[in-house]
């Protein structure tokens, strides 16, 4: 309590006013008070009957702890940079220290006078938290309201992550989401794919991307952008890897150009598929050839053969569908003729003068260009015509024989095997053969005969022998020969036959027209059944010179030439 007393040397007494610091105290209850600190000043008074007569002034010194204490902060409150706090008291006597309080743990302690400072030169979002001061004097302590400091950043721990977390397969719908940590939040979110932006919208703490129905185009590497009024910050890259049935499935066959048999023929089958194909099937005609599993994409035929010709496609595999190569391809393998064969129509035995066909067939890629037919017998094989067919029209007995024929294309020619071909009427061949026999035996005999008539001509000196003094003998001129023929389809002409010809040729046979033939033919081979024969042809005369004789009519020169096709 504080008692304020006034005194005055006058006898008279008055009644007394009270000032402090000049102003009148008119709340003061028998001049007695409870001090505080407001209280303290000069205090002085006086008289009321004299209103110029004041007493000195007295002194109040009111001692108090620190109070109205506060804390101010300078400078912005962003991360990274320097923040000073500052601690203000009213104490009597002075504040003789501070500390500093951070959520409610001292972190500095330091003397000082009306008020103290305490500076965080590189602040960081660690230093964020509710700070105070506390003031002391010899009265007391005393402390400060909380000041929260509130430390800004830009966006950090910024992450993405991807819905569902599993598998994602084309066609489902599949969603992006972007957190950060930041202050003040996040105010945008920006979406990229493959460095390129795909989305960006306002947010908040985070923000969702949604793909609703997803497809291959789609996959990639995906990041986001988180940005504040201070600064962006991005998350790591994120894989989105879109998984799909087969699809683009081709074939493609190595070498590209022609393929020849016996050659090696590589089928590839390229296929998109995520995951990769597990399985590759290869079909030639519908039919399906092998099957691998893993990288197996090649199909190789080393020896490819006519057999493998036909068009190929390939099937591939994973466990999210199955795709056929968009078009098959096609191997046609070339060869040269084979199989090639002789058939013969009608079938069975020939009879003579009937029509015969001879059909050459052959297998060939590309297709048989010329056929070749040949005739073969004792006396060699000869050229008997072209075609695919050989016709005859009147089948004769010396059209017999072995025919065959070559098939040819631009990469070679194949011969067929031989075909035999007989004819009925073996009994009319004896019968034939003997009459040739008869004739033969005849001109001998008439040229026997003709020798002598020749002989006696000389004796006598009635006849006349040739300019080179000749006295007409016989001439015999053997000589092997060698006959080709070329036929043609639908000939029975029987000079392509190569018998051994006889001829006997009488130079004057009294008058004689016609110039007499004689054709013996080889013995036959073991399918005319042993059968020989000759025939005898009579031609016009004008394919011999006839040569008259003087002196006696009978009187000849006889000419043998005998061809034989065997020596």
């Amino acid at each position: 309590m504080v008692t304020l007393t006034c005194k005055n040397t006058c006898t008279r007494t008055s009644t007394f006013e009270f000032y402090r610091n000049g102003q009148r105290l008119s709340n003061i209850v028998r001049n007695q008070f409870r001090a505080r600190s407001d209280n303290a000043g000069n205090y002085s008074c006086r008289a009321v009957y004299n209103h110029f007569l004041y007493s000195n002034a007295v002194i109040l010194r009111v001692k108090y702890p620190p109070k109205s204490i506060s804390v101010s902060v300078s400078g912005e409150i962003v991360e990274g940079s320097s923040v000073t706090l500052t601690c203000s008291s009213d104490a009597n006597p002075p504040v003789q220290s501070y500390t500093w309080y951070k959520n409610n743990r001292a972190v500095s302690s330091e003397t000082g006078g009306p008020e103290h400072s305490y500076t965080i030169k590189n602040i960081t979002l660690q230093d964020a938290g509710e700070y105070y001061c506390e003031a002391e004097n010899e009265i007391g302590i005393n402390k400060s309201s909380p000041e929260h400091l509130d430390v800004q950043y830009s966006p950090r721990n910024t992450s993405m992550s991807v819905s569902p977390s599993g598998e994602i397969v084309e066609g489902s719908s599949v969603t992006l989401t972007c957190s950060s940590d930041a202050n003040p939040p996040v105010q945008r979110y920006t979406w990229y794919k493959n460095n390129r932006a795909v989305s960006s919208e306002t947010g908040g703490p985070e923000h969702s991307y949604t793909i609703k129905t997803i497809t291959l185009q789609d996959a990639g590497e995906y990041y986001c952008v988180a940005e504040n009024a201070i600064r962006t910050n991005r998350s790591p890259p994120k894989r989105v890897n879109v998984l799909y049935a087969p699809k683009n499935t081709a074939v493609s066959v190595s070498p590209s150009g022609e393929i020849m048999a016996g050659s090696s023929v590589t089928l590839t089958c390229s296929s998109d598929a995520n995951p990769p194909v597990q399985r590759y099937t290869w079909f030639k005609n519908n039919i399906a050839l092998a099957s691998w599993t893993g990288s197996g994409l090649n199909h190789t035929i080393s020896n490819i053969v006519s057999e493998d010709s036909g068009q190929y496609y390939c099937e591939t595999r994973n466990q999210h569908g199955t795709q056929n190569s968009s078009a098959a391809v096609t191997i046609d393998v070339q060869y040269l003729p084979k199989n090639t064969s002789v058939s013969v129509s009608p079938s069975g035995e020939i009879v003579e003068g009937r029509s015969m066909n001879l059909t050459c067939s052959s297998d060939a890629n590309p297709p048989v260009q010329n056929y070749t037919w040949f005739k073969k017998n004792d006396t060699g094989v000869w050229q008997a015509g072209s075609g695919q067919s050989l016709n005859f029209s009147n089948f004769r007995s010396w059209n017999r024989g072995q025919y065959y024929c070559e098939a040819q294309n631009r990469l070679g020619a194949q011969n067929a095997s031989a075909l035999l071909v007989t004819v009925q009427g073996g009994r009319s061949l004896i019968a034939a053969a003997a009459v040739g026999v008869a004739a033969i035996l005849a001109l001998v005999f008439l040229g026997v005969v003709c020798v002598r008539r020749r002989k006696s001509t000389n004796e006598t000196g009635h006849t006349e022998g040739d300019g080179e003094g000749n006295k007409s003998p016989i001439y015999g001129n053997v000589s092997g020969m060698a006959m080709s023929y070329t036929g043609t389809q639908g000939t029975d002409r029987d000079d392509g036959e190569v018998p051994l010809y006889s001829s006997v040729q009488p130079t004057n046979i009294c008058n004689q027209e016609q110039v007499l033939y004689s054709t013996v033919q080889n013995p036959l081979t073991e399918y005319e059944e042993g059968v020989q024969y000759a025939s005898i042809q009579f031609r016009p005369s004008s394919v011999a010179p006839r040569s008259k004789v003087q002196g006696a009519e009978d009187s000849c020169v006889i000419y043998s030439t005998v061809s034989n096709c065997n020596t």
